[in-house]
């Protein structure tokens, strides 16, 4: 298990360990609402995320070279700048072969909160962002979820790993 956040690039926050503990704490102290942060430039209204990114968890090492299952879990809305899905697909093939799971996270009528607060008034929930999760699982051969099947992200996710050896 590892963990990841992403916005415009992918983030490690912890590379796969098999310790549960660290893996808990690392969960609850880094995976935290715009971390890794949006670009300086980046204003309401302006979508920021490009799901594109999650490409490096296939080809940039995240994996350690004798892992012989891989399996990455994104949670997102979907929300994305332009994605090629099949870029993202090509680093997943390996070899070894990265494993996708999507979980959508959004519902209609949700806000962005800014900063200093108040609510971004320009924004709109993308139901898009469905579809996208969709295209990247036929592409990467993998599966998308709804935030709310935990019982089928759990069984896909194991049934994936298998044993984890």
């Amino acid at each position: 298990m590892g963990v990841a956040s992403f916005a415009v690039r992918t983030v490690p926050h912890l590379f796969p360990t098999l310790d549960e503990a660290v893996f808990a704490a690392v969960v609850d102290e880094s995976v935290q609402i715009l971390e890794p942060p949006a670009p300086s430039g980046s204003r309401p209204g302006i979508r920021v995320t490009d799901l594109a990114s999650i490409a490096e968890l296939g080809a940039k090492g995240y994996f350690a070279r004798e892992a012989k299952h891989r399996l990455v879990v994104v949670i997102t809305d979907g929300e994305s700048e332009r994605v090629f899905p099949e870029s993202v697909a090509l680093a997943f093939r390996g070899p070894p072969r990265v494993r996708a799971i999507f979980v959508g996270v959004s519902e209609a009528g949700e806000r962005i909160h800014l900063p200093e607060g108040g609510i971004d008034p320009s924004y709109q929930t993308d139901p898009t962002g469905v579809r996208l999760l969709d295209e990247l699982a036929v592409a990467t051969g993998g599966v998308a979820f709804s935030e709310h099947d935990r019982n089928g992200i759990v069984g896909r996710a194991r049934a994936d790993l298998g044993q984890g050896r």
